[in-house]
């Protein structure tokens, strides 16, 4: 509960044991997004009723098979997925971006668009208006891009980061994004967050530092009017 403080609790299980996986949500659902399992890739979608305790119930499947490591942005309504890694027999690195709509179960669709370049492993947040992707790898990158969740259509230049780097993480407020660590390079991770303005362009700006450097963390908030970002 993001009001409060306190150690985390059980609230269930997914369907099957994967690592990264993408996540979106509404205000009432939360879903988990392709990922691995061990040497194999997935395409399931799965969900969860986040006033509820239970496990993860099958939602439907990501339009390309043996997909992992996109950034995911939301909307009230629709969770989108950017870029990522496909094909673990001889991985590609993408620039797809595709749509699920978050209140029906069923397959995502290509949107019809794509990042301004292909990467993996980029950072996504967003606010009710406009989804920012960060970063990425293939090469390391420092490019973000930006969409309007409401249309489809290709991501458009928004800015850059301070530094190159990968495997950071986004939190958002309706007002601001926060890129949050990644690395420039294996295995270092930086201790860096900066922020954007979501509804302009232009470069980020420091925030402040985390208490340890690290990469390939996790990043919630919710979206209140604050920056709440944990």
């Amino acid at each position: 509960t993001i009001a409060a403080t306190g150690d985390a609790t059980d609230f269930g299980d997914l369907t099957t044991t994967r690592n990264g996986c993408g996540g979106c949500s509404s205000s009432t659902r939360g879903l988990w997004v392709g990922g691995t399992a061990g040497p194999a890739y997935t395409n399931v979608i799965e969900y969860a009723e986040l006033m509820t305790l239970g496990n993860a119930i099958d939602f439907g499947d990501l339009v390309t098979a043996n997909s992992i490591s996109f950034g995911t942005v939301s909307s009230p309504t629709r969770g989108i997925t950017g870029g990522g890694l496909h094909n673990p027999s001889s991985p590609v690195t993408t620039d797809q971006i595709d749509l699920i709509i978050i209140a029906s179960k069923g397959d995502s669709v290509d949107s019809g668009g794509d990042l301004t370049r292909s990467r993996r492993e980029c950072a996504g947040a967003s606010n009710n208006v406009r989804g920012v992707f960060g970063g990425g790898d293939d090469p390391v990158v420092s490019t973000i891009d930006y969409i309007t969740l409401a249309s489809l259509g290709n991501a458009i230049n928004f800015g850059e980061l301070s530094t190159k780097r990968t495997n950071a993480k986004g939190v958002s407020s309706q007002r601001r994004a926060l890129f949050v660590g990644g690395t420039p390079s294996y295995p270092a991770g930086v201790n860096i967050i900066e922020y954007v303005e979501i509804a302009t362009t232009g470069n980020t700006r420091d925030f402040g530092d985390l208490s340890v450097a690290r990469r390939s963390l996790g990043g919630v908030s919710d979206c209140h009017g604050g920056l709440g970002g944990y």
